[in-house]
C-alpha cells in the first residue's frame, strides 16, 4: 500500500475518532452537571468516582481532541496542495465518506472520470508526499 493511501485512510477514521471524543466529552460534561454535590443516599457498589476524577478526565479528552484536530487539519492541508477536482474527489470520499455514487451524481461525472480523478489524486498526494513536504 502506498503512503498516500495510509494518510487517506488514516484521515478517513479521524472523523468518527473526533466525534466520538466529542460525544464522550459531552457525557462527561452531562453527568458533572447532574451530579449531586452532597448525596445523603447511601448506596452500596458501583464505581465510586470523584467529581475530581471527572474534570481530570475531560481535560484529558479535551487534550487529545486537539491533538486528533491538529492531525485532521494537517492530512487536510495536504489534499488542498492536489489539483481541485482530485482534491475534491479525495476529500468527498474519505473525509466526508461519501460513496462512489454519491459523489458521482453530486459532480455529475461518470464512473471512469471518477475513478481517474481518484486514482490522479492518489498519485499525486504519493508525489507530494515522496517530495517531503509531509
Amino acid at each position: 500500500m502506498s503512503k498516500a493511501y495510509d494518510i487517506l485512510n488514516e484521515l478517513k477514521m479521524l472523523t468518527p475518532y473526533i466525534q466520538s471524543l466529542e460525544d464522550e466529552r459531552e457525557q462527561l460534561r452531562a453527568s458533572l452537571l447532574t451530579s449531586p454535590k452532597i448525596s445523603d443516599m447511601k448506596v452500596a457498589g458501583g464505581i465510586k468516582r470523584n467529581v475530581d476524577d471527572s474534570y481530570i478526565s475531560m481535560l484529558g479528552i479535551d487534550e487529545e481532541l486537539e491533538k486528533a484536530l491538529k492531525r485532521k487539519r494537517e492530512l487536510t492541508g495536504l489534499l488542498k496542495q492536489l489539483p481541485h477536482e482530485e482534491g475534491l474527489v479525495l476529500r468527498m470520499a474519505f473525509i466526508n465518506r461519501y460513496s462512489e455514487y454519491e459523489i458521482r451524481d453530486r459532480l455529475r461525472i461518470g464512473r471512469n472520470r471518477y475513478y481517474q480523478l481518484k486514482k490522479g489524486g492518489i498519485k499525486m498526494l504519493d508525489e507530494i508526499l515522496l517530495g517531503g513536504t509531509n
